[in-house]
């Protein structure tokens, strides 16, 4: 186990903490925040992967950090080694490291950096952290292995967090496809009660939300077609196909409609969507 200061596992916990209650739009500075305490690094930034080079999300440095470094890297960067060999960088006087370069910023107070990618299980990176200008240099091995954990945790939250913002998207999107749709649609569950309406059927109808949710499909239609649609429910296996019939809309006028009914599984969970067609 990697022997780390008295501190140093006390502030990965809390860091740790941290993370998993951040919001999306501040990840990259809290992880940043979180590694520079951790490993008492005064400077450092952090890039994410693009089509264009690495882009840079945040940064202890002020006017110093560019904010795009444009790939191919610079052969023997830090940046450049940790990159290609896929792991880790730990350098305690850059000056003694014969095979890595530094920019030259004035800025350095020692020789000593970190360079940190953050990779998935097939090593593939989306992210690299840099640190530097330690409180009392050099870095040792105990603050690459925190930092190494801190990076590897931050790594997960993200893609879980983007994997959630995905869903969320495609959600939207799909409802935003729902409600738009010019012909009215009902969402029925596997009792064939109504489980969602877009606004075009509360339109052609005339019914509101209440009325409608929960209730009962066939209580919709005129009572001598509800026969013809529960055959017409477990006999058809085509989206295309129609069938008349005649639903009751709310001042108890019955409408004449062509419907058509798609199976879906939603959870699992037998699912139909009926679609009206005046």
């Amino acid at each position: 186990m990697p022997l780390f200061r008295p501190e140093q596992v006390d502030i990965l916990v809390q860091a740790v903490q941290r993370l998993a209650r951040v919001p999306n739009a501040i990840v990259y500075q809290v992880i940043l925040q979180e590694a520079a305490k951790l490993t008492l690094a005064r400077g450092g930034s952090l890039f994410t992967f693009e089509h264009n080079g690495l882009v840079l999300r945040e940064s202890l440095d002020q006017d110093h950090v560019p904010e795009v470094i444009p790939l191919p890297l610079r052969p023997g960067s830090a940046f450049e080694s940790a990159i290609r060999e896929r792991e880790p960088l730990l350098v305690s006087d850059v000056e003694q490291h014969n095979q890595i370069k530094t920019s030259g910023w004035a800025g350095y107070n020692d020789g000593s950096l970190i360079i940190l990618p953050m990779m998935d299980g097939n090593q593939n990176i989306s992210a690299i952290i840099s640190l530097h200008n330690k409180s009392e240099p050099p870095f040792v091995q105990a603050d690459l292995d925190a930092a190494r954990i801190l990076a590897t945790f931050a790594y997960e939250m993200i893609r879980a967090q983007k994997s959630a913002l995905l869903l969320h998207q495609q959600k939207t999107f799909q409802r935003s496809l729902f409600e738009a749709n010019p012909n009215a649609l009902l969402v029925l569950n596997s009792n064939y009660q109504i489980v969602d309406a877009n606004p075009r059927f509360f339109d052609m109808f005339g019914y509101r939300e209440n009325q409608v949710l929960n209730q009962s499909f066939w209580w919709l239609l005129h009572q001598a077609d509800q026969e013809k649609l529960k055959k017409f429910f477990h006999q058809t296996d085509n989206p295309k196909e129609r069938t008349t019939f005649s639903v009751r809309s709310k001042n108890n006028q019955v409408r004449s409609v062509e419907g058509q009914v798609v199976k879906l599984s939603i959870r699992e969970e037998p699912t139909f969507l009926v679609t009206f067609v005046l």
